[in-house]
């Protein structure tokens, strides 16, 4: 599969993607419904829990076209309600060569 897009960097870019990734992160925030709305608008990630206590998130991100892993946890370091995201787990597979390569 191609897989073409803008990085966050504002370049155009475009390769194979021969491999699917996905990770996972706390995200610690300093406003939850900000950082909820913030990173949830980030293509790949999904909100999978929260703690209004402690004022984290617990999200995944995976790839898909027209972005990539890197560009969304990128984005996520640098939304403005996010203090820090910290990255605990992280997974990627070889994706099988299409018919025909």
């Amino acid at each position: 599969m191609i897989v073409a897009g803008v990085s966050n960097r504002g370049k155009s870019y475009q390769h194979l993607r021969v491999a699917m990734r996905i990770a996972s992160l706390l995200v610690r925030t300093g406003n939850m419904i900000e950082a909820e709305q913030a990173v949830s608008a980030i293509p790949g990630v999904e909100i999978h829990a929260r703690d209004e206590k402690s004022g984290t998130l617990l999200v995944t991100v995976e790839d898909g076209e027209g972005y990539a892993v890197a560009d969304s946890l990128s984005a996520i370091s640098l939304a403005k309600p996010v203090l820090c995201a910290t990255l605990i787990y992280e997974h990627t597979e070889e994706l099988p060569e299409p018919m025909g390569a």
